[in-house]
């Protein structure tokens, strides 16, 4: 049974449930054939992306335009991306996984021509792309934003597991925490 944080003492930490609920299942994710756990394993490298960056910029609590704009600029500022690059990934890639369950393409206008925002994975652990979004134009003027999902969820992990203040920060949305068998007793009856 799961109750909101810091409401029950004698419970596994923070790091501890965070590998168990974050880093176990995605673990599990990579040792399914031919990626085909790599949007799931997506879905929680975008979700844990936006914690990390909110919790940084202290913005969890605010979803409104400056603090959006505060989290995504610090975030293109740490993937080492520009700003431009990083907000079409994050309108591509993570509005479409959280929204529908896939990367969307989006259209845009630029001088006077439609052209089209469209995603590309690397369906390997070890492929070619990068843990940061890239991009290129492809022969019929497509903007394609390339990215390893692998790399890109580990990447997500690594920066919380370096560095566990940032999970414990997070208080608008905190881990929940676990009660054992052998706390039942204190819950109440239904």
């Amino acid at each position: 049974m799961l109750k909101s944080s810091k409401t029950v003492m004698n419970c596994p930490d923070h790091v501890t449930r965070f590998k168990r609920w974050y880093v176990r299942p995605y673990n599990r994710l990579k040792k399914i054939k031919n990626g085909d756990g790599q949007f799931v394993a997506l879905s929680i490298g975008l979700f844990l992306c936006e914690r990390y960056y909110r919790t940084k910029t202290k913005t969890q609590n605010d979803p409104h335009a400056p603090s959006n704009r505060a989290f995504m600029k610090e975030a293109a500022s740490d993937l080492k991306v520009d700003q431009e690059l990083f907000n079409k990934f994050w309108l591509i890639y993570r509005h479409g996984m959280q929204h529908q369950g896939m990367p969307k393409k989006v259209k845009e206008k630029k001088n006077g021509m439609e052209i089209w925002n469209r995603w590309l994975v690397d369906p390997y652990i070890g492929g070619p792309f990068f843990e940061r979004p890239t991009s290129y134009i492809d022969s019929q003027g497509q903007v394609i934003i390339c990215l390893n999902i692998w790399k890109f969820t580990d990447l997500m992990i690594k920066k919380f597991l370096d560095n566990p203040a940032m999970i414990a920060d997070a208080f608008t949305h905190a881990l929940a925490e676990i009660y054992s068998d052998s706390r039942k007793k204190l819950l109440p009856k239904p």
